[in-house]
């Protein structure tokens, strides 16, 4: 066996069976779990596998780089949204959500700039737990009050709107001289995305993976890849 994936619905009796899958399988091999406790705990038990969190591996491997942008000073939102361009946002409400004024005018809403700045960030944080390969609306929540029951037009509106503004920041975290809040789950997106000769690669001859339901899909396109 050169290559064995053990996963598992629970924790229960999972990491005995890592452990004697170590004492079996041939070469070096690799443990993995997103649960920090659980991998300061295996590297008191195994004997020939490396024990990293999944970030650690990553970070091995890419985060170096952009290592001296974690732990950077906190940036408020409305400084975010200067950052990147994003402006206050009216939207045109349906009389079904508000009435119209008493001078006859839609009544309207204004999503300030620093909390769809907010939005973005945390669209940032969605892409960087997926498997996708580019940020897109999909990573945008939809926005509540805005819309008729059943109806999303001015949802989906404002996600378009704030679709420019989400490349920027991923193109924003992907420098290394970058100026937005850096979070260790960019490097691991980064370490996922890489293509050709910057591939992710574990270097092991096996990987045990546990607590599987724990583990992010950009972890998992990894393994499977």
């Amino acid at each position: 066996i050169d290559n064995a994936l053990l996963m598992g619905p629970s924790r229960s009796g999972k990491t005995f069976e890592c452990l004697q899958l170590e004492q079996t399988l041939r070469g070096n091999g690799q443990y993995t779990a997103f649960n920090k406790p659980l991998v300061v705990e295996g590297r008191g038990k195994f004997k020939r596998a490396k024990c990293d969190t999944t970030h650690g591996i990553a970070f091995r491997e890419v985060g170096r780089a952009y290592a001296h942008r974690l732990d950077g000073p906190r940036v408020k939102s409305h400084a975010v949204a200067h950052m990147l361009g994003i402006e206050d946002y009216l939207v045109e409400l349906p009389e079904a959500v508000q009435p119209a004024g008493d001078d006859g005018k839609p009544a309207t809403r204004r999503l300030k700039a620093s909390w769809l700045a907010g939005q973005v960030i945390a669209a940032v944080r969605k892409f960087c737990m997926s498997a996708d390969r580019e940020p897109s609306v999909h990573h945008l929540k939809r926005i509540d009050g805005i819309d008729a029951a059943g109806e999303r037009t001015n949802s989906d509106r404002v996600r378009g709107h704030l679709l420019g503004p989400l490349k920027a920041a991923w193109a924003d975290l992907t420098d290394s001289e970058g100026k937005l809040p850096f979070a260790h789950d960019v490097y691991v997106k980064t370490w996922q995305l890489g293509e050709g000769a910057d591939r992710p690669v574990i270097a092991a001859d096996y990987i045990l993976l546990d607590e599987y339901q724990d583990t992010a899909p950009v972890f998992l396109d990894v393994l499977m890849r």
